[in-house]
């Protein structure tokens, strides 16, 4: 049984994107692999632990996505789940409590570590807005320290020891709240460098009156699978044929790159680190036996592409304003160009500067009105504008 295939199989036709379902499957895994199984690169010990963020307008479906990947870790009953509102400190305090200690199974010793998994579905409810002690907790956590101690002001208690720790993070917000709760620096610091961003604006147009299937048969296999992963100790290997796929992918520059701003920090880590977690991840959801293959490689670049492309909409939709707003922007725009130039600016660059703006689907239907309203005037013909006249003359 391939874990994430029977997830899809068993939330079709949820009100929620197909994009939302697979990721909020492979945050599911990633938890339940903890910091039991491994593999290692020239950083060392790679763990499967992602920092996951589904990012939408309201009501496209992100509960809907999460709730499923949290009740199938809770009815497996082997995994812990933070605690539902947190700060900083009770981040530490919580994941201090979160100690495991297992038997090694070849009976030469114990392993401890502290683990669990921060599944929210509205992360606005979650954690307070620039809370940047909890945010850099986060990125300290997912580098999988061999340890992390604090000492507590204001306390008498001992120091806090935290051995092995390990969090995996999957999350719902909508684009204006992740521009209020990550400040501009943010984006050139380590947690958005970290962060896996999944985006939809759409959700699926499926009818409320469609019947119920609890598909309960798939639900258990599913749990089974967790628990079974939940037993798992070992560092995983590369067969062959998965080394050289990803050798060529690796020599060709992880192409394509995303290019937006914001991503910089990101494409420094995805190729040679989501990229080798992702592919653990899948080849431990098909039972490969620590076997990663040359399929779960492409899967993995499969799943890291896709959700790439879509990861520029979020920037527009956190600087998304009010229609009259974005008007007067392109107004002003085209008449700066227009006054530099003295000649009229085509069509296909105000779309492109509108889509950086506004919804895709909207910047056509803005264009539309500013032609029609008379604050943007066609020039002869053609498929070029200026401004309206009395701002100025006609070019020669």
């Amino acid at each position: 049984m391939d874990w994430i295939s029977t997830y899809m199989e068993y939330t079709e036709g949820s009100p929620t994107p197909d994009c939302f379902r697979l990721w909020s499957a492979i945050g599911a895994l990633s938890a339940a692999m903890e910091r039991r199984v491994w593999v290692v690169t020239n950083r060392g010990p790679q763990f499967a632990n992602l920092y996951i963020l589904l990012v939408s307008p309201p009501g496209v479906g992100k509960t809907v996505a999460i709730s499923p990947a949290q009740r199938l870790l809770q009815r497996a009953g082997k995994f812990v789940a933070a605690p539902d509102n947190v700060t900083g400190a009770s981040l530490v305090d919580a994941l201090n409590a979160a100690k495991k200690i297992i038997t090694r199974p070849d009976g030469k010793g114990v392993i401890e570590y502290s683990c669990f998994y921060i599944f929210a579905d509205e992360l606005g409810v979650f954690m307070s807005s620039h809370d940047l002690s909890f945010l850099s907790l986060l990125t300290k956590f997912y580098d999988n320290p061999d340890s992390y101690r604090e000492t507590r002001r204001h306390s008498l208690k001992e120091p806090i020891d935290i051995i092995n720790p390990t969090v995996t993070f999957l999350a719902g917000t909508q684009p204006g709240f992740l521009s209020a709760v990550l400040p501009e620096v943010a984006w050139t610091q380590g947690l958005t460098g970290r962060l896996i961003m999944i985006y939809a604006n759409k959700c699926p147009n499926l009818s409320i009156f469609e019947k119920y299937d609890p598909r309960e048969a798939l639900e258990k296999r599913l749990v089974a699978g967790l628990a079974k992963i939940a037993n798992l100790y070992g560092q995983c290997s590369w067969a062959n044929d998965a080394v050289e796929e990803f050798v060529n992918w690796e020599a060709a520059g992880f192409t394509p790159v995303p290019d937006h701003p914001k991503l910089e920090y990101y494409c420094n880590r995805r190729g040679r680190l989501f990229a080798v977690r992702l592919a653990m991840i899948s080849a431990i959801s098909r039972g490969s036996d620590f076997v990663i293959g040359k399929e779960d490689v492409i899967r993995a670049k499969s799943w890291l592409l896709e959700a790439e492309a879509s990861m520029p909409f979020i920037f527009r939709d956190m600087v998304y304003r009010s229609d009259v707003d974005v008007i007067n922007e392109v107004l002003s725009y085209v008449l700066r160009e227009y006054a530099t130039s003295r000649k009229p600016v085509h069509e296909s660059v105000i779309l492109s500067f509108l889509q950086k703006k506004t919804l895709a689907d909207k910047a056509d239907k803005i264009l539309s009105l500013m032609e029609r309203s008379g604050q943007l005037v066609r020039y002869a013909g053609t498929e070029t504008y200026v401004p309206k006249p009395k701002a100025f003359d006609a070019p020669v």
